[in-house]
Parts: C-alpha cells; sequence; structure tokens
C-alpha cells in the first residue's frame, strides 16, 4: 500500500483503514481501492476483514486528503483521474465516487504522467472546504489552486482552477520536482497557507510558502522558506509555543531521484511576530502639497503589503511591496514602476522570464 487512512468511513464504532495502493501492475491497469475493519481484539486477531470499495476507476494513485462530514470520514483524492471525492452514503450503502476535477492534462498525449499528485484543502474561517491546494500531476511540477465559482454543497460546487507555478520541466521519465502539499494556518489569521515540498534538483529544491490574496481571482504571495529537498512534510507545534511548525524528510529514492545528502528537518516558525509587527508599515502623510511614504527597509520585508493612495478616472496608483521569492499576478491593464530592486516577469502567455528594474506594463 502506498498510502493509508485510518477513520470512520462507514460507522463509527470501530477503525476502518482504506489502503490505496499506487498502481497495480502497467500504467493502464485500474487499482483496487480497499476498506480493512478492526477486529475486536486487535491483538490476537490474525487479520483484519476486508472489502473493495473500487476496482475499476482509479489508475496511478499518488496521495489522499481525509475530511469529515456529519459523522463520517471522507476521501478527496488525487489520481491520474484528476481530483476524485470517495465517500460512502449511509442511506443507500454504497460507495460513491465523484469527480472534482481533471487535474494537468497538458501531456497526456507524451506521458504516463496526468492528471493529480497531490492535494490538501484549505479552510478560511468557518469554511471547512474554502479551496484546494494540489501538486499535479503524479511526482508533478505544476502548482494549481482551485477555488469555488459558488458556495454551495461539494457535489454542486464549480471549482476553477489556477496555475500558480511550474516548476521547471519533466525529466525523462515524465517526473518533476513535486512531491507534497499541505495546508495550515501558519500565522493564525484564520486562512490557512499552504507548504509545497519540491525534492529537486535545484534550483526546483526546498520548500516554498503560499498565502492566499483574493481567493476569488486565485492571487497568492509565495516565498521560499527551505533550500533543502523535501519528499514529505509534518506540520505540528514541536516547540510547543502555540504556532505550527513544519518538518521535512529528504527525496533519496532508487529509481526515481536520490537527494545528496538527504535529511531530516524541523522548521521553527519564528516569523510569525515579525508579521505581526510588519502589518501597517506602509504609511501615508500629507505634507503641504506634497505625499510622504514611510515604508519597511528591504531586509525587513516579511509579507506582501499593499497601500492605495490615490484614484483618479477609474485609475488606482498603489505603493506595494513584495518580499523575497514572492510574486503577484498582474493584469493586462496594469502599469508597473520599480522604485527599488529586481523584479522577474513571468509571461504567461509567451512562457518568458526576464528581469525587470524599470517601468514595465
Amino acid at each position: 500500500m502506498h498510502r493509508l487512512k485510518i477513520g470512520h468511513f462507514t460507522q463509527t464504532q470501530h477503525w476502518e483503514i482504506i489502503g490505496l495502493p499506487i498502481v497495480n501492475g502497467p500504467f493502464d491497469v485500474s487499482v483496487p481501492v480497499l476498506l480493512f475493519r478492526q477486529p475486536d481484539n486487535v491483538l490476537t486477531a490474525k487479520a483484519w476483514d476486508y472489502e473493495i470499495i473500487d476496482k475499476d476507476y482509479f489508475h496511478l494513485i499518488h496521495d489522499a486528503e481525509m475530511f469529515k462530514v456529519h459523522l463520517l470520514d471522507q476521501l478527496l483524492i488525487a489520481s491520474r483521474e484528476g481530483l476524485t471525492w470517495l465517500y460512502y452514503k449511509e442511506d443507500s450503502t454504497e460507495w460513491i465516487i465523484e469527480k472534482i476535477a481533471d487535474g494537468e492534462q497538458k501531456d497526456k498525449q507524451q506521458t504516463n504522467y496526468y492528471g493529480s499528485g497531490g492535494v490538501d484543502i484549505g479552510k478560511v474561517e468557518d469554511d471547512s472546504f474554502a479551496y484546494i491546494a494540489a501538486l499535479e500531476p503524479f511526482h508533478g511540477n505544476v502548482v494549481s489552486v482551485y477555488t469555488k465559482t459558488t458556495n454551495n454543497s461539494l457535489t454542486q460546487i464549480q471549482w476553477q482552477r489556477h496555475v500558480l507555478d511550474v516548476y521547471g520541466y519533466p525529466n525523462q521519465n515524465g517526473e518533476g520536482t513535486g512531491h507534497y502539499v499541505v495546508c495550515a494556518d501558519f500565522d493564525k489569521d484564520g486562512t490557512d497557507e499552504f507548504l509545497v515540498a519540491l525534492r529537486g534538483p535545484t534550483p526546483n529544491e526546498g520548500v516554498f510558502y503560499y498565502k492566499p490574496v483574493d481567493l476569488s481571482r486565485g492571487l497568492f504571495t509565495k516565498w521560499k522558506v527551505s533550500d533543502k529537498s523535501a519528499a514529505r512534510i509534518a506540520v505540528a507545534d514541536f516547540d510547543n509555543d502555540g504556532f505550527a511548525d513544519f518538518a521535512t524528510i529528504g527525496y533519496h529514492v532508487p529509481g526515481y531521484y536520490l537527494a545528496e545528502n538527504p535529511s531530516i528537518n524541523v522548521f521553527y516558525n519564528r516569523f510569525i511576530n515579525r508579521i505581526t509587527q510588519a502589518k501597517n508599515e506602509l504609511q501615508l502623510m500629507r505634507q503641504n502639497d506634497e505625499l510622504l511614504f514611510t515604508i519597511p527597509r528591504p531586509n525587513k520585508i516579511l509579507q506582501y503589503q499593499a497601500l492605495p493612495f490615490l484614484t483618479i478616472g477609474g485609475i488606482t496608483l498603489s505603493l506595494e511591496v513584495l518580499p523575497p521569492y514572492s510574486s503577484r499576478y498582474v493584469g493586462e491593464n496594469t502599469y508597473i514602476k520599480v522604485l527599488a530592486g529586481i523584479i522577474h516577469w513571468k509571461d504567461s502567455s509567451t512562457k518568458s522570464d526576464q528581469s525587470v528594474n524599470q517601468s514595465r506594463t
């Protein structure tokens, strides 16, 4: 089994385990999804009883995220089919498979790897299913988020896919550098951020931190928080200070990718206090006929900040600062004047990437 999920999927009296194999032979052979039931005495039982939930739908399952609806646990599965919702329907005593999204389909004709490879669910305030963060496809290089176009039940929600980043190109086997994604509220503002684990090689190696700016438009800022090869990420309050930390393990799997000096690392959440102190650092005051701005020093910028200060004829002027490694979506009708530093301009239509230290539209 490649992934195991422990919960209460059909009842609440005994534990159940759903087993998700990654493959079942060649890629065109379907993968069986199994449910194991806890025996009355786990110490003396020779085996757990099991049933096959499904043996025809899934191919190349890489990950799954568990969430609860009422009293029962359900799964959001990342596989070659994309993102799929798997749950047990009590009134009809049957398993239901609902397609959520197709995932990455760009290279479907050239490779066996398409669909989705990693998934987690982002929460915003009371909405426990506010957005979906995904790495696509299997061992993919595409970071995507799915946001709601309607706020209905899960079966009726229309999800819009936003591609945030593409980390390099697939290797000769069709694999990219991404391997894991996890959501958590690291800064305790009520909105989940998410981390992406990149196995390598450099420069696409380490962990990136993504923070929502405007979910309705799929806008996130990001910055790099680790340069170490990362296969998986564990989130916990390791130092018991009330804030979420994270730990990583390097990727070193023969036949796939071998990171140099793979290691286990713990990263403590120390920027939270500094981010809190950094709020409202952009300040504006008027002195006679001039506007005076107060901005943080470049090495003190820890989060994206914006200060709209003047609107004329429907055009708004705004002063913005971005921390290192962060990004900001720029629309077609936006004009940029770089006042300090250098930015990298990425054009999704031409796939160009160039340094800019001057004005740009």
